[in-house]
């Protein structure tokens, strides 16, 4: 009897997340990281890095979901720096492994989950909140700390193939709060002019990417309990 009750509330639990959505998707996004800061302040193609996530989503509404994964990959920024009084030239760059966990709601613009709905796809828009780490040379720097707070904002677009398999293409932004992830932070000498750091200004990093994502359903629980 204890096992029959355990396996009962058991499906009641999973069934829980019904009340704030039909539906449980699980995915994985594969694509590049991108940077943008004293090391490379123009958006790059040539410093796109490969990048994966992970990720579930469960459905609030027809129109809202609430993602939540962690994603991981490589950064890269090269800066060429000339003296044309002394005749010469350097590269400063830097490459480090990054590793975030984020939260964030989609906001759907069709209604493209309903049953009997003619259209298949949807354009969606992303906001929320997220953490991150990372490692490889400068971070080795123990003057603050290695795990930063970002705000994840995005766009992207869905197609459904079939009911439980979506496809997509999404592009996001990661505002960030921090300064030294090229190693460059606010230290510029009197007189510099910015060549290697900007105190007014923070590091960001670029998620793009295609993604993939099975949907579950879930078997309402045959009893009332509460």
């Amino acid at each position: 009897m204890h096992q029959i009750s355990f396996v009962i509330i058991f499906v009641c639990l999973i069934s829980i997340q019904d009340v704030f959505g039909q539906l449980t998707e699980a995915g994985f996004e594969i694509g590049a990281f991108n940077f943008s800061g004293d090391l490379s302040r123009k958006y790059s193609l040539k410093s796109h890095r490969p990048a994966a996530s992970v990720f579930l989503r469960s459905n609030i509404s027809n129109a809202v979901g609430l993602k939540y994964g962690i994603s991981g990959g490589m950064l890269n920024g090269i800066n060429k720096i000339s003296d044309p009084d002394a005749g010469q030239s350097s590269d400063e760059n830097f490459n480090v492994f990054l590793l975030e966990a984020f939260g964030l709601f989609e906001f759907y613009f069709l209604d493209y989950k309903s049953k009997g709905s003619r259209v298949h796809w949807t354009p969606y828009l992303s906001l929320g909140l997220g953490v991150f780490t990372f490692l490889g040379d400068v971070a080795k720097n123990t003057d603050y700390s290695k795990v930063q707070p970002a705000i994840p904002f995005g766009l992207g677009i869905k197609y459904q193939v079939s009911k439980k398999i979506d496809l997509g293409f999404e592009a996001s932004a990661r505002a960030t709060f921090f300064d030294n992830l090229d190693g460059v932070g606010d230290d510029v000498p009197p007189g510099q002019d910015y060549d290697l750091g900007n105190k007014y200004d923070f590091d960001a990093y670029f998620f793009i990417g295609f993604t993939i994502n099975y949907t579950f359903y879930f078997i309402p629980c045959p009893y009332g309990y509460d």
